[in-house]
């Protein structure tokens, strides 16, 4: 079996999308060929749709996406497949079809498992190696719904102080569990996550999920994906669901180059948001070419070294650094971090490579403000935004600034 994969991997050209929400993954490969193990066609691309539903915040909104997605599909070979976990019944598995001519595109039911938990590594990955098998597609794209909370481990969002220990009240609002996908109580660890996403597969990844466009997060998979779209703050509840039927187009178009249609579609989904008032004028969104990561990270390694005592000693509140979530602030802009611990020559690298990296990025003057202006439960105003969080150890959480010193990130700035 992993031979067989492998050497469908080996034939992958560009092309596939993928969505992902709690528990739905779906691809296509192999370049040459006229069919997969199904006898289906290989296509232009496969977006494999992973939708995490099995918990009552995220399930709510699942049947509405489905009909966005079905909504937005194009007149196109491209086709859509969806891994759907949520309260409404037990995990299946959809494809979305809509051929040159048809009037409307075709939500199909193929499969039906009678019970599974989507947070679990192992079926995430039986998901993607089924659906290569199954979908062959000459490109791929993955977008994954579900709760996140970037490269933070189980437990740590909920209550940084001590993993696992009751969920602390911040600002009068309980910070929730999360981490990349959540079933029920069942959090799938974002290093399970990256581990069991298979390399070489998909030109792109998309995450209608809070906190995934951190440095350590895009760090961590710049071996897995060319591109990654995602927010370094909340994404607000409906999400990408007011866009799907706009934009949707954008994730499927085989005649426009990856990174044009990943930004069409960042562009689209800040366009819904920035026009809105109050409270839900709350979005950031950023394009991250993985590419780029390696070269910055080498800088950003440079620089650190030189200036050890005042990255050692540095008090992101004491700043303050801009924060990018209204809980603990875990999550801080890290443009401005950077600019903070380096001189204005040395930052004026970093700004280039980072600008190299982040090749769109957009935010709104605030994240849940009053009509007034005023914050709404930890609410803030955005006053500088680089398109990428960090977090900032400085003691605070001893055991958290523990768990960040052993991600791919900090293991590669921290180098000698």
């Amino acid at each position: 079996m992993p031979g067989s994969f492998s050497g469908r991997l080996s034939r992958l050209k560009h092309r596939t999308i993928w969505i992902c929400a709690v528990g739905m993954l779906t691809f296509a490969c192999s370049d040459g060929g006229t069919s997969g193990d199904d006898g289906e066609p290989v296509v232009s691309r496969t977006l494999i749709v992973y939708m995490g539903g099995g918990e009552k915040g995220v399930s709510k909104d699942v049947s509405l996406k489905l009909n966005a997605l079905k909504a937005g599909m194009p007149e196109t070979d491209a086709r859509v497949v969806i891994y759907v976990d949520d309260l409404s019944g037990g995990p299946r598995l959809y494809t979305l079809v809509r051929k040159p001519g048809q009037a409307v595109a075709e939500l199909k039911q193929v499969r039906v498992w009678p019970g599974e938990n989507s947070a679990d590594p192992a079926v995430f990955g039986r998901v993607i190696r089924e659906t290569v098998r199954d979908y062959p597609a000459r490109s791929y794209g993955l977008l994954v719904f579900s709760h996140a909370s970037g490269w933070l481990p189980k437990g740590a969002f909920g209550n940084p102080s001590s993993f696992g220990g009751p969920v602390e009240s911040v600002s009068g609002k309980n910070a929730p569990q999360r981490t990349i996908v959540q079933d029920g109580t069942d959090e799938m660890e974002f290093s399970d996550f990256a581990t069991t996403v298979p390399g070489g597969v998909f030109d792109y990844m998309v995450f209608e999920t809070c906190f995934m466009g951190g440095v350590e997060t895009a760090y961590e998979l710049k071996d897995k994906t060319r591109y990654l779209v995602g927010s370094a703050a909340e994404i607000v509840s409906p999400g990408f669901t007011e866009v799907y039927p706009q934009a949707l187009r954008y994730l499927l178009a085989s005649g426009e180059e990856v990174p044009a249609a990943l930004v069409s579609f960042a562009e689209a989904y800040f366009d819904a948001w920035n026009i809105k008032t109050g409270r839900e004028r709350s979005a950031t969104i950023a394009v991250v070419d993985c590419s780029r990561l390696e070269a910055l990270a080498e800088k950003v390694r440079t620089v650190f070294r030189d200036n050890r005592d005042a990255v050692s000693s540095f008090d992101p509140d004491a700043v303050p650094v801009q924060r990018l979530d209204r809980f603990y602030g875990l999550f801080r802009d890290f443009a401005h971090y950077l600019r903070c611990v380096s001189d204005p020559m040395q930052y004026a690298e970093l700004d280039a490579a980072l600008r190299e990296a982040v090749i769109y990025k957009a935010a709104t003057p605030g994240f849940f403000l009053n009509v007034n202006g005023t914050p709404h439960e930890g609410g803030y105003v955005i006053e500088t935004f680089g398109g990428l969080s960090c977090y900032i150890p400085a003691g605070k959480y001893p055991e958290l600034d523990a768990c960040y010193g052993q991600t791919s990130w900090a293991k590669k700035i921290t180098r000698p």
